[in-house]
């Protein structure tokens, strides 16, 4: 058999293209950049119009979406409702003065345990034994307060647990309007 030559391997020019796609100038980009001041007057407005709204719903005066949002904060909060629309309200009114008052990260701290903590103070009277089912027909704090309630009244008692929820409220109320 005769041999095989051997293909001599010849190295492809490869050319570099054009590059078909163009590079945005750095003056081309789209920026949005809202100034801080702006964001929390935004938030400010969404809080007033969440409470605004809440408080509508829970009057009956906010039609058939009402009515939904009156299911769905009295099975969370129960009686307290109408305190968390007022929450609501107080803490935009916060933040459209950031110069009397000063709003940081716990400001926002102070909102929620403020939130969690009327109910759960206000589910604390509700006997343990019936607590859930008072919970569940949106009485009492809601399953917010009994789910904190419950917790505390099982492992502590109802004397330790109001205690620690009340201190915890005032620190809350203390940390929310920054004042001591």
């Amino acid at each position: 058999m005769p041999k095989r030559k051997k293909r001599a391997t010849t190295k492809r020019r490869t050319t570099k293209r054009a590059s078909t796609t163009r590079k945005r100038k750095s003056n081309d980009t789209i920026e949005l950049s809202i100034s801080p001041e702006t964001t929390a007057e935004i938030l400010a407005i969404l809080f007033v119009l969440l409470g605004t709204v809440s408080l509508l719903s829970l009057l009956g005066l906010f039609g058939s979406f009402g009515e939904s949002i009156y299911d769905i904060l009295r099975n969370m909060f129960g009686w307290t409702s109408f305190v968390i629309a007022l929450i609501f309200l107080v803490f935009g009114y916060i933040m459209f003065y950031p110069e009397k008052y000063k709003v940081t990260p716990f400001t926002y701290l102070g909102f929620f345990m403020v939130v969690f903590l009327v109910p759960s103070v206000v589910h604390l009277f509700i006997k343990l034994e019936d607590s859930y089912i008072v919970a569940l027909d949106g009485a009492g704090g809601g399953m917010v307060g009994y789910n904190i309630a419950s917790v505390l009244e099982r492992s502590i008692s109802f004397g330790g647990s109001l205690i620690i929820l009340l201190a915890l409220l005032l620190i809350a109320v203390l940390i929310l309007f920054n004042t001591s």
